[in-house]
């Protein structure tokens, strides 16, 4: 199991590696809300510059776009192998999905447009 986490708010996210992400109280440890985002693995997480948003790449083929503050999924992508890596770009309303290392192939998707208050 890998574990990953960053720093939001006075929250950390954290994500075990197996499809669920978790928002833990960071003195207590304790979980304040979790959801079950994926059907496989999760391989990455990301958080664009702003911390607003991430995006989650997995073994089940899928990268999805989460709403940070509510946890919430905003897009899905689907793809033809697992999602090993992601990122939001900080230029343009995109997001990148790396999939297979062996195939060397890499997706640019756009974003949807999201408004967040």
């Amino acid at each position: 199991s890998s574990a990953a986490s960053d720093v939001y708010k006075r929250q950390v996210l954290f994500w075990d590696g197996r499809a669920e992400e978790a928002f833990l109280d960071p003195v207590t440890g304790e979980v304040e809300k979790a959801v079950q985002g994926h059907n496989g693995r999760v391989n990455e997480l990301r958080f664009n510059q702003e911390k607003t948003l991430f995006i989650t790449g997995a073994s089940d083929n899928l990268a999805k776009l989460w709403d940070a503050n509510e946890l919430t999924c905003l897009c899905t992508y689907e793809t033809e192998v697992p999602v090993n890596g992601v990122d939001i770009s900080p230029l343009k309303e995109h997001v990148v999905l790396g999939q297979s290392m062996h195939e060397l192939s890499c997706s640019v998707s756009p974003a949807p447009k999201i408004r967040l208050s």
